[in-house]
């Protein structure tokens, strides 16, 4: 009845809009499953929910069974479902695979789903935070501290929510203190502490500040906490917020000065530190003379194997930043992507998708995926494992081929192996 009016070939139209809307909520294309919910009912269930946080929730998580037993006491069992997908949709609640993470309620209770609710946090920092934040004040002299400063010329809304879900599900990553605008991140090494991080969002300025401490160690193993916090963000950035995170200025802090813990350190843009190891230029803050690896391990990827015995042969590819290249490791045949660096806009946009890309295949070995041997620094270029015979479309779409030729055990195994992929990388 309600649709009493509206044409035909709009009434899905009509639907669709009502569903994003938080209105109604169906879940199939004929319209078979249409549930009408009251939003009476379900404020009230969610204002149950908020006073009762801290006997049912800790830290912004709780149990499902117990989102479903106070839903219940507002609706029936069949409309719990419908409901907690609704939270999920609009982002009031997140899934939480606690099992992959150190930071759980009970690990005793680990096999009970578990869900991430960021505003059944304190909107405020605790005293506990404070406390935390205060360790950054004192850090001793052999620390070394690394910073970022994102500035948003719009504030995206649900930001800092995704950015906690996202650290959350981190590996060896645990999250002692959190609230809705700031968390504390601890990188573990069995039971103990090697790094602390701090992240902030500032909503009166629209920053978003990022820290991390760490002993002066190995320079793989120190910069690996700061590394993991850069990345969550940039990935949240880029996904959710697609050629708007390109409007986003990016600072790099002087770590002389957050050592110093200067309230207003000195900062680079992020464009003048990439130009800076592009081009080989030093930066100084006064009269000191900065290292790079400790201003922005990430941009000078110092996480990677650099490789000094390769050779480079004729061009196997081209594409719209970089040329790929046969070429030998001491006696390993290799592909080497060579960023062919220009002077125009494009020189960032280019060193930052060759980054992404250096970054993303260091994290991943799995015998189906190619493998990143290292990288050289100049020319900056990606060492890589050789895969000879072509892709896998090329022989599809080869003419000269037949069906026969594709014998069903083939078809399967690239099949499942392409699965297999698929699955690890996710």
């Amino acid at each position: 009845q309600f649709l009493t009016g509206v044409p035909s070939d709009a009434i899905n139209t009509v639907l669709q809009t009502l569903h994003d809307m938080g209105i109604i909520y169906y879940s199939s294309a004929n319209l078979s499953d249409v549930l009408f919910y009251d939003p009476t009912s379900l404020s009230n269930a969610m204002s149950t929910l908020i006073q009762n946080k801290d006997k049912i929730a800790k830290d912004g998580i709780l149990y499902r069974e117990d989102l479903e037993s106070v839903l219940e006491a507002y609706g029936s069992k069949l409309c719990n479902k419908y409901i907690i997908r609704i939270l999920e949709k609009h982002e009031v609640i997140f899934q939480y695979g606690a099992e992959n993470n150190t930071d759980s309620i009970n690990r005793s209770n680990s096999s009970k789903k578990q869900l991430i609710v960021p505003c059944m946090l304190s909107y405020n920092p605790t005293e506990s935070f404070v406390s935390y934040k205060k360790q950054f004040s004192a850090a001793p002299k052999y620390h070394t501290q690394f910073g970022r400063v994102y500035r948003f010329s719009f504030l995206p809304l649900g930001l800092f929510s995704r950015l906690i879900v996202s650290i959350l599900h981190l590996p060896k990553v645990q999250c002692p203190q959190k609230y809705q605008l700031g968390m504390i991140v601890e990188q573990m090494e069995g039971i103990s502490t090697t790094q602390i991080g701090m992240i902030e969002h500032d909503l009166s300025s629209s920053t978003l500040t990022l820290r991390v401490q760490a002993s002066q160690g190995r320079r793989a193993s120190r910069n690996e906490l700061f590394l993991k916090l850069i990345q969550a963000v940039d990935s949240l950035l880029s996904t959710f917020y697609g050629g708007e995170a390109h409007n986003v200025a990016i600072d790099i802090p002087c770590y002389h000065c957050l050592e110093k813990n200067q309230n207003d350190p000195t900062l680079f843009s992020y464009d003048v530190v990439v130009e800076s190891f592009l081009k080989g230029k030093q930066l100084y803050c006064k009269d000191l003379l900065l290292q790079l690896e400790k201003l922005a391990p990430d941009i000078i990827l110092d996480n990677l194997s650099v490789l000094d015995s390769v050779t480079v042969q004729e061009c196997i590819g081209r594409g719209g930043f970089a040329v790929v290249y046969l070429g030998k490791m001491n006696e390993t045949t290799v592909a080497i992507k060579k960023l062919m660096i220009k002077e125009t806009e494009e020189q960032i946009k280019a060193f930052h998708e060759f980054h992404n890309e250096v970054y993303i295949m260091s994290l991943l070995s799995h015998p189906n995926l190619i493998k990143l041997y290292g990288i050289t620094l100049n020319p900056l270029q990606m060492v890589m494992e050789y895969i000879p015979n072509n892709t896998l479309y090329y022989w599809l779409d080869n003419k000269t081929f037949t069906d026969s030729d594709f014998s069903w055990k083939l078809r399967l195994k690239i099949a499942l192996d392409t699965a297999k992929d698929f699955f690890f990388v996710n």
